[in-house]
């Protein structure tokens, strides 16, 4: 077993955990320095992603995200939306089938049509379109939030 300078054994389960936070932490403060904010590194850093390249991807792709018009009312819809799914007794899941009004099942086809529409664009790592894709939604969401309301 080799114990490095700091006591603690190479073969520690939590040195690659520790190792990756490390990483992310000083990529913060590169990614600060040049021009982007903690929101965007934060939302990013939510889905762990696994490789630094795929983090900036992510990134890049957030902050050309946020430029477009629809950003700002998908953003304050989405945090809407998960405090309605917060209050709701039953997972997201099994509420679905109680779904009756237009609005809800409209954005549910739209949602269901998304995902599928962005699986392909995920798996090659093309976040700007897969956020721009997701931007679509906006009238749907819209249009839910205004008759759940």
């Amino acid at each position: 077993m080799k114990v490095y300078a700091t006591g603690r054994a190479a073969d520690d389960p939590t040195t690659p955990d520790r190792v990756i936070d490390f990483i992310f932490d000083r990529l913060k403060g590169y990614c600060l320095d040049h021009g982007y904010t903690a929101d965007e590194f934060d939302a990013v850093i939510a889905v762990k992603p696994a490789e630094p390249l795929d983090f900036m991807q992510r990134l890049q792709a957030v902050k050309a995200f946020r430029q477009l018009p629809e950003a700002e009312s998908l953003a304050a819809a989405n945090k809407r939306i998960r405090n309605i799914l917060k209050k709701s007794e039953s997972p997201a899941a099994t509420m679905i089938g109680t779904l009756v009004e237009t609005a809800e099942l409209q954005l549910l086809e739209s949602a269901n049509l998304a995902a599928v529409a962005i699986a392909p664009l995920l798996a090659q790592h093309d976040y700007a379109a897969t956020l721009t894709r997701l931007a679509a939604l906006r009238n749907d969401v819209d249009a839910f939030l205004i008759a759940s309301w």
